[in-house]
C-alpha cells in the first residue's frame, strides 16, 4: 500500500510541478517585451521583480497541493527547508 500511495503522490507532484512551471512561463511570456524592474542588484545577482513574482506564483500552486513541503528557491525560501529531506527546488 505504501508503494502505491507513494506512486500516486509522485504523479500528483509531477502534474503540480508542470502546472506551476507552465503558469510561470505564461507570466514570463506575457511580459517578454515589457520593461523589467530590478528588485535587487549586487555583485553576484540581479533579481528582477518578474522573477520574484513568478516564484511566488509557483509557490502558491505547489503549496495548494502540498502545503507541508518546503520550497528552496533562488528568490527566497519558504517552509522549514532544513528540517525536511523532501522539498521543492525552484530556480
Amino acid at each position: 500500500m505504501l508503494a502505491s500511495s507513494l506512486f500516486v503522490n509522485l504523479q500528483t507532484a509531477q502534474k503540480t510541478a508542470i502546472k506551476a512551471a507552465r503558469a510561470a512561463g505564461k507570466v514570463i511570456l506575457d511580459n517578454w517585451h515589457k520593461p523589467k524592474r530590478v528588485k535587487l542588484d549586487d555583485a553576484h545577482d540581479i533579481k528582477l521583480e518578474l522573477d520574484v513574482r513568478c516564484q511566488k506564483l509557483i509557490e502558491k500552486i505547489l503549496r495548494a497541493q502540498f502545503p507541508e513541503v518546503p520550497l528552496l528557491g533562488e528568490e527566497g525560501d519558504s517552509g522549514d527547508v532544513k528540517a525536511n529531506t523532501d522539498g521543492w527546488l525552484t530556480d
